[in-house]
């Protein structure tokens, strides 16, 4: 995968920036703050989107804050659209518009994700200073990758035997030094236990005695307490008893009433109620009366005029209408104005139009809704002709451009492959490869004379490994060791010298190497092999682009032909419309544009609506005419028949004629209601004045019948026997109130017979004396019975302690079970150290005969760039670290090496990393920034020449501020230049020197 086009809208301090890549090595070149880093930063977001910990730089110079990426997979075209803030947004659509989705996006970077390209794809000077390889993807391509089959079975078992000893013994704590712990402590209480022995039946007697001692207190204090409880009853009931006599003694001397007390002060009650209803009563008559005689009298002084009064309801429907006329009065005034504009107006718009035209010419011009439909149709047809037009003209434009830039790729693209030369088939490439790994394979069998005898004895290691698994019950670990055990016995096995002699001489002659070739020869054959790899994959590549960009040319032509057929029939669209408009308003005067055709009919219809207006008004003035003198008719009749004759004859006089009539009916009519409401009201009196008599003399009947009913004769009477039967009503509630408390602490019975015999005789001093005897005796009985609770309590402990000697069998049989746990934990234990140690041994040599294939890449880049002073990149297992070999064999690590040295290494595992990644389907473009800056001008030299090489494989895009460093991957690494200047412009050169402008940069 590559990127082809890369568009920023707005992303920091960059606005509307375009550049476009080459397939191999880029190199961005700016000044400081040109933006290099912000576009390092913005192809990071594009492609994983805006990371949580490191914020986006906000757009400086507004719009939109995002972009596009236009990648590019063998022959697919995929753009990616994203926007940052506000409603985020994230598209992605292939060359013919479709979306998507995401899930795309995740196979076209192989499912890296954001991190991990970080480290591997993207990174920049800082990040070279250390490893910083945190994923755990990374781990395993760099440190286990050697480990295939029964390898990664040993180191499994391995790992699992050292959890296990960790789990049986640790610095400080597990199973073993617990189970220690626990024999130490049973061992101590056994010999504690064993000294105890004598004295338990004497211990039980005097425990048996101590009881029966304790028993008969304890029943003593209980009879005493019961006396005691009885003796405090009798004092507090006393007080009950001595207020119960006293009631008693006040209730005989009350009588009873026939009544409760209840009910008498209800009958009170009811007796006054009809007191205040009687006199309110004989009040109100009193008020009835005087307010009749009043009345009569006003009635006798009230004389009415009947004449007006019969001319109420004529004078009432001419008043209604009044407002009506003052409305029609103002609005035939307000008529004849509107009737004068609207006819001066519209000879004013007639005039407008020009000589000759006058307003009985205006409305005889056809102005229908269908001829305007029909001239808008023409308009529109006639816009969208030239609007069709200049579109054609536009896309004719667009398609000669394209194809231009079409001719020019194909010429770029033969250019790059007549440049390049012959190169090597794949088929003969695929057979020096198969020849490299035979001649490999005899130099280390060469090299390694006992190989065959250590696979046969790793074999047996094995063997060993799945029987002393099976003994620990671990049957998984026992079936992967069988498994290596069978896989190192065939190794072994299919060894024989001499057996392969002919195959590896054919493969020498097949990569020129003389028979006594070396281990140098044949590590120089595989870097011209590889070389020539690249190479024809860099022929495939640029046939690939010659024969899309023909391809992209042939269809550019045709629609640059068809571009220039369609602007032809545009035009002549167009005449034919303007034609046809001409014809359409030759009675509208001049020839007219659509617009100004449009503003003609326009006007004319104004001048129409205006005179139909004006005709609307005339007859709306005419018809108010007739329904004022209606009115004014209707008036002077009704002021004549009242004896108000007016002298004018105007709407005004009428009026106030009118006005005094009304005063004089009103004036009538409030007489004549009076009378009635006069007339109505003695009527409701004499009524009410009945029904008040008759209710005082219920009252006064309902009042005696009361007093009676209760045996009394006055109201006095009636209070005092409620007051002697509240008072015995309230002793009746104390004394039950007391005999309920008693019945509740005494309950029913004989006992409780006698108690209150007892309490009747009143003998408190008595009662008071037996109270302090009995709680002298009780308290000389508790020191007693806690005297004898406590030496029983330490009898029984005594006897328990004495008891629990009897477990001594128990315990020693807990103390040998805890000995053989123990035992067969140490077994286990020592098991799993030995069985550790054998299988470190050949974990130790399978990593020194095998590596993996990411440290095998790097290894070579890095002997490339420091000129063969370090052979290759070891593993530190245990520690996840890398340490690079000298040729003599000593070994330094990463941390002790140079800046430059260290960052040289780094460089190399990445792109090791990134070759790993592509063999996967991973193949991602790399991002670099000013990598080379601290590396020596050899170095500087033969890095360049590593990414030349890995250019062929990987898209690269490096930044720098350096000319010198982009002129140094120009000469060696035919780069393609891309430079940023200040004013954000961008410039595409060649490894030749030449320089054409490909793009405009950004600021438009």
């Amino acid at each position: 995968m590559r990127i082809e086009r890369l568009h920023i809208e707005a992303f920091g301090p960059l606005h509307d920036l375009l550049l476009e890549f080459a397939p191999g090595l880029n190199v961005l070149l700016g000044p400081n703050e040109a933006g290099k880093s912000t576009i390092h930063a913005f192809v990071r977001a594009m492609l994983h989107g805006p990371g949580r910990k490191d914020p986006l730089p906000p757009p400086l110079a507004g719009g939109n804050h995002g972009g596009s990426l236009t990648l590019v997979e063998e022959t697919r075209v995929v753009r990616i659209e994203r926007t940052f803030s506000g409603k985020r947004r994230l598209r992605i659509v292939d060359a013919a518009g479709a979306e998507l989705g995401e899930a795309a996006l995740r196979s076209l970077l192989g499912n890296v994700d954001a991190g991990l390209y970080r480290s591997v794809f993207a990174f920049d000077l800082d990040d070279l200073k250390d490893l910083g390889f945190e994923s755990e993807e990374i781990e395993r391509r760099l440190f286990d990758a050697g480990l295939v089959g029964a390898g990664q079975s040993l180191s499994a078992l391995r790992k699992e035997l050292e959890g296990i000893r960790e789990a049986l013994l640790r610095k400080r704590s597990g199973p073993i030094r617990e189970r220690a712990k626990e024999i130490d402590e049973l061992r101590r209480e056994l010999e504690a236990r064993i000294r105890q022995s004598r004295g338990h039946a004497e211990l039980i007697r005097e425990e048996e005695e101590l009881a029966e001692r304790l028993r008969a207190a304890q029943e003593e204090r209980a009879r005493l307490r019961a006396e005691e409880r009885r003796w405090d009853l009798l004092l507090s009931l006393w007080p009950d008893e001595v207020k119960r006599q006293r009631l008693v003694e006040r209730s005989q001397v009350l009588s009873p009433a026939g009544e409760s007390a209840a009910a008498l002060a209800e009958r009170l009650s009811r007796v006054r109620r009809l007191d205040e209803r009687i006199a309110t009563l004989q009040e109100n008559l009193e008020h009835l009366l005087a307010e009749r005689e009043t009345t009569v009298r006003e009635k006798e002084g009230t004389r009415v005029d009947e004449r007006f009064l019969g001319l109420r309801s004529d004078l009432a429907s001419l008043l209604r209408d009044v407002s009506l006329q003052e409305e029609s009065v103002a609005r035939i005034a307000a008529l004849e104005r509107s009737i004068r504009e609207r006819e001066e107006q519209a000879a004013r718009l007639a005039s407008s139009l020009g000589p000759g035209w006058t307003v009985k010419r205006a409305l005889g011009v056809e102005r229908g809704l269908d001829r305007r439909d029909q001239l808008e149709g023409i308009a529109r047809r006639l816009a969208e002709a030239e609007s069709d037009l200049r579109g054609a003209e536009d896309r004719e434009q667009r398609c000669r451009e394209a194809l231009g830039r079409c001719a020019r790729e194909v010429e770029l693209a033969a250019a790059a492959l007549r440049d390049l030369g012959e190169v090597p088939s794949a088929e003969v490439l695929e057979r020096k490869a198969g020849a490299l790994a035979e001649v490999r394979t005899a130099l280390l069998l060469r090299g390694t004379p006992g190989f065959r005898t250590i696979s046969l004895a790793l074999a047996g290691l094995a063997a060993g490994a799945a029987i002393l698994c099976a003994f620990l019950g671990d049957w998984t670990a026992a079936a992967v060791a069988v498994g290596s055990a069978a896989a190192f016995l065939a190794l072994g096995l299919r060894i024989r010298p001499g057996g392969r002699a002919r195959e590896v001489e054919a493969a020498r002659a097949l990569l020129g190497l003389p028979a006594s070739a070396g281990p140098a020869d044949v590590e120089a054959a595989a870097a011209e092999l590889e070389r020539a790899r690249s190479a024809r994959q860099r022929w495939e590549e640029l046939a690939r682009r010659l024969e899309d960009a023909r391809g992209r040319e042939a269809i550019e032509f045709a629609e640059y032909e068809g571009a220039r057929a369609r602007v032809e029939e545009a035009r002549r669209r167009v005449e034919t419309l303007r034609e046809e408009w001409a014809v359409r308003t030759a009675d509208l005067g001049e020839s007219l544009g659509p617009e100004a055709a449009k503003e003609r009919l326009g006007r004319l219809e104004q001048i129409a609506a205006l005179c139909e207006s004006a005709s609307r008004l005339q007859a709306e003035r005419d018809d108010a005419r007739r329904r004022l003198a209606t009115w004014n008719a209707r008036a002077r009749d009704l002021l004549d028949a009242a004896g108000l004759p007016v002298s004018g004859a105007d709407f005004g006089a009428l009026r106030a004629g009118l006005a005094v009539l009304e005063q004089r009916v009103g004036e009538e009519a409030r007489r004549a209601d009076r009378l009635a409401q006069l007339e109505q009201r003695l009527q409701q009196i004499e009524r009410q004045l009945d029904r008040d008599r008759a209710a005082v003399e219920a009252a006064r009947a309902e009042r005696r019948r009361c007093l009676e009913e209760a045996g009394a004769a006055e109201v006095d009477d009636l209070l005092e026997c409620l007051e002697r039967q509240r008072e015995r009503e309230e002793i009746e509630r104390a004394l039950a109130q007391i005999e309920a408390s008693f019945v509740e602490r005494l309950g029913r019975g004989e006992e409780a017979e006698r108690i209150r015999e007892a309490l009747a005789s009143g003998r408190r001093e008595e009662w008071q004396a037996e109270v302090e005897r009995c709680r002298e005796r009780l308290e000389a009985l508790d020191a007693r019975v806690e005297v004898l609770q406590a030496e029983l309590a330490r009898i029984r402990q005594r006897r328990a302690d004495l008891e629990a000697s009897t477990a001594v069998l128990e315990l020693s049989e807990r103390l040998r079970q805890k000995e053989a746990e123990w035992g067969a934990m140490i077994q286990r234990y020592r098991k799993a150290a030995l069985f550790e140690r054998l299988l470190d041994a050949a974990l130790e040599e399978l990593h020194e005969a095998r590596q993996p294939a990411v440290l095998r890449s790097a290894s070579a880049f890095f002997q490339r760039i420091t000129g063969g002073r370090y052979e290759r990149i070891r593993q530190m297992r245990e520690e996840k670290h890398v340490e690079v070999v000298l040729p003599h064999g000593g070994a330094i690590a990463a941390s002790s090496l140079s800046r430059g040295t260290r960052e040289q290494l780094y460089l190399c595992l990445r792109l090791g990393l990134a070759d790993a990644f592509a063999e996967q389907g991973a193949r991602l473009p790399l991002l670099m920034d000013d990598v080379l800056v601290n590396f020596d001008p050899v170095r500087a030299r033969a890095t360049a020449e590593v990414l030349g090489e890995a250019a062929t494989r990987h898209q690269i895009l490096l930044f720098t501020c350096h000319p010198s460093t982009a002129e140094l991957l120009e000469e060696v690494a035919g780069a393609v230049r891309l430079e940023i200047g200040g004013r954000a412009d961008a410039r595409l050169g060649s490894g030749a020197g030449e320089n054409r402008s490909r793009f405009a940069g950004a600021d438009r």
